[in-house]
């Protein structure tokens, strides 16, 4: 297909290609339609980015990313899938492309009201790969599913087993968005990522296939219904009165948040990330949709009783301590020597408050403390000995391309790993250059 001017508005630029599952729960994302717009034009993403999209996305730094080669649009490009300005920026762009007027469906722009962008969207690529074997083995499009970009999204429904995030034979992980981008396809060693029987399934009352049921009732179309940020604290004042007398107190407990938080969001002053707004509407066993429309909870009872005092007591009694005693001995004997964790992370491992273990394992804390200060110690020790030497390597080697070794430029080749404005990286890289 030849190039033709965008003025030209009796003819698409690009091709006018079908979204895949646009109107169901397993809908392309919109970082996949390019993907597969660029390989449909013989051409590597990279190519198409920098040739026509980035001139019409019109962003200064776009344009000197392009002429550069740098990976700064790429390293973030999971914002075309989320609920920003990348987005629409891209379905502006990438419409006025193709002729289309479907593609605000495939990113979350429709909940870009009611949802933080903060831990929205997955930073890096994850896939099901039996979806993309299904795919290939029906000679079916291969594509990559919206759902498949939330960070809250880490199971297949479909296949009940893990999505997964770096390449089976390179181990690399991929940017949602690469130059040699290829839906199916690792974007380092260009392998495909497809494949049955990898990984275990997962049990049908997991929690995690709950809340992916609960997403993917979110991704069917609604009338591209644009939710209001003011009906979060409707939907909440409607829930704790019908089921808790208006005892924000006693629905915060039950719902395990934080009592100063459930209250920002009761009052409408703060927004409820999806993990946690999802978590609501398992607990109150309603859609987020549902949740939106403030329809009745069904199970009221079993609600109310849940939310007792008297069960909540019971609840608290029933630590289990000989499985304490031996997790936490279990961890400081075999564990703690390949894998040291923290206090926390041990408790939350078992299910309690660290405060327990002080409180009735001392000795053990104790250990379990020391034993983690020691590995941050050891940790800390072989990042400034590998500071001194990426430092110096990534120097000699602008020098001896007559670049000077600026911050910057130093920053930049050490891949964002170090930043020269902490005090010993600062020191070395003066150091260095005198």
């Amino acid at each position: 297909m030849d190039p033709i001017s965008p003025q030209d508005e009796s003819r698409s630029v690009l091709y006018n290609i079908e979204p895949i599952g646009i109107n169901t729960q397993f809908k392309e994302s919109l970082s996949s339609y390019v993907l597969r717009l660029a390989n449909a034009h013989n051409v590597k993403y990279g190519t198409l980015f920098a040739k026509l999209i980035t001139p019409l996305l019109d962003k200064k730094y776009l344009l000197n990313i392009s002429k550069k080669g740098g990976n700064g649009f790429y390293d973030s490009s999971n914002g075309i899938n989320g609920i920003g300005t990348l987005a629409t920026d891209f379905i502006e762009v990438i419409s006025s492309l193709t002729t289309r007027n479907d593609l605000q469906g495939m990113t979350m722009i429709s909940w870009s009201h009611v949802l933080p962008s903060r831990g929205l969207m997955r930073t890096e690529k994850a896939w099901c790969p039996e979806c993309l074997q299904v795919a290939l083995d029906n000679e079916e499009p291969i594509y990559e599913q919206l759902v498949w970009t939330l960070k809250i999204v880490s199971i297949c429904t479909i296949h009940r087993i893990k999505l997964s995030t770096h390449c089976p034979f390179c181990s690399k992980r991929m940017s949602v968005l690469s130059r040699n981008g290829k839906p199916g396809s690792c974007s380092t060693c260009e392998r495909w990522l497809g494949g049955k029987g990898r990984t275990p399934r997962i049990d049908d009352n997991s929690e995690d296939i709950k809340k992916t049921i609960l997403i993917l009732q979110m991704m069917i179309p609604n009338s591209n219904t644009m939710y209001r940020r003011e009906q979060i604290s409707e939907s909440l004042k409607f829930y704790v009165e019908q089921l808790f007398g208006g005892n924000i107190k006693k629905a915060a407990e039950y719902f395990k948040v934080a009592n100063s938080t459930f209250r920002y969001w009761y009052k409408g002053h703060n927004i409820p990330p999806l993990n946690s707004l999802v978590s609501i509407c398992l607990r109150l066993d309603i859609s987020v949709v549902n949740f939106f429309n403030k329809v009745p909870v069904l199970k009221l009872n079993i609600i109310l009783d849940a939310a007792s005092p008297a069960t909540k007591i019971d609840v608290r009694q029933k630590y289990d301590h000989v499985y304490i005693k031996s997790y936490i001995n279990k961890y400081i004997q075999q564990e703690s020597i390949t894998s040291p964790k923290s206090l926390r992370s041990i408790a939350s491992s078992i299910g309690c408050d660290r405060r327990l273990l002080y409180i009735k394992y001392p000795t053990e804390s104790k250990i379990i403390v020391d034993i983690y200060a020691k590995y941050l110690k050891r940790k800390k020790i072989k990042r400034e000995e590998n500071v001194e030497i990426e430092m110096k390597m990534a120097i000699e080697k602008l020098v001896n391309s007559d670049t000077y070794p600026s911050r910057r430029k130093v920053e930049s080749l050490l891949g964002g790993r170090y930043l020269i404005r902490e005090r010993k990286v600062a020191l070395k890289w003066k150091s260095t250059i005198k």
